[in-house]
């Protein structure tokens, strides 16, 4: 199951941590690409997690949901 342990500590093997700090640059540069690319004015995000794709998306004035 993914709990808190599992997003926020070393325990995934090969991963770093899924916080903010570690992940949210990485999503920028996807919704950057996505609205540059398609200028989407919606976006739902099917299993998002911690919601950082969504976070993502609003910084571009995108109406962004998620759900998990």
């Amino acid at each position: 199951m993914f709990d808190r342990d599992y997003f926020e500590t070393d325990s995934k093997r090969f991963a770093p941590p899924y916080t903010l700090e570690n992940v949210y640059p990485r999503m920028l540069n996807i919704a950057k690409y996505f609205k540059c690319k398609y200028n989407p004015e919606k976006v739902l995000d099917l299993g998002c997690a911690k919601g950082f794709l969504v976070k993502a998306f609003m910084e571009f004035n995108v109406n962004a949901v998620g759900i998990d």
